[in-house]
């Protein structure tokens, strides 16, 4: 969390002039879709945007970013969302179409509202055509995950009763690596704190 962690140790007589600048660090990761939609922030929004998995999620991401920066005093900012979108997001999402180049984001979002039933077939055509394979698989894989996930929940509620929704969310988004590592705990805890530690 600190340039000076970064930085080879320094002899006492330099520990002086080692940088000691502090970051914040924003792990897009962690966040679950439904946590970002709760958010009313501009951070929140950029990551959903660069997560959707639909054109109607960005729709939605752009319509919160007008409503979100009406003022004068955020022409920046929002010259700045145009440009990621105008030069990135829309060019990645959408690779083999031309873009007129928008002037605002309600622009970007007049354009979004017209094109999304073409994006929305093309991005399924492209998927199943590219993807056929890899989505059988991927589709294995997470069924098999559901189950564990399914299990655990049952042997969990059987030791400690009625599961709160923070648990239920857990195993759901949980990785098959990290539902049998904890299934091997089932029998070892005390309580579910301790159980997902």
């Amino acid at each position: 969390m600190s340039v000076s962690e970064l930085v080879q140790t320094l002899p006492d007589a330099l520990k002086n002039y080692q940088p000691e600048q502090r970051y914040f660090l924003v792990d897009e990761g962690r966040y679950t879709e439904t946590e970002l939609a709760s958010l009313e922030n501009l951070v929140a929004g950029l990551i959903r945007a660069e997560i959707a998995e639909s054109p109607q999620q960005i729709a939605r991401v752009l319509a919160n970013l007008v409503l979100w920066l009406p003022q004068p005093e955020q022409g920046d900012l929002r010259r700045a969302f145009k440009e990621w979108f105008n030069r990135i997001l829309l060019p990645k999402r959408m690779p083999h179409t031309e873009f007129e180049t928008l002037r605002d984001l309600t622009e970007i979002e007049a354009m979004l509202a017209e094109r999304v039933k073409d994006w929305t077939r093309s991005w399924k055509e492209e998927g199943f055509q590219a993807g056929m394979e890899q989505g059988v698989e991927q589709g294995r894989e997470e069924g098999i995950g559901q189950g564990e996930a399914l299990v655990l929940a049952k042997l969990l509620t059987k030791r400690f009763g009625t599961l709160p929704a923070w648990v239920e969310d857990k195993l759901n988004n949980a990785s098959a690596p990290q539902l049998e590592a904890w299934a091997e705990r089932i029998f070892d805890a005390d309580s579910l704190e301790q159980f997902f530690e």
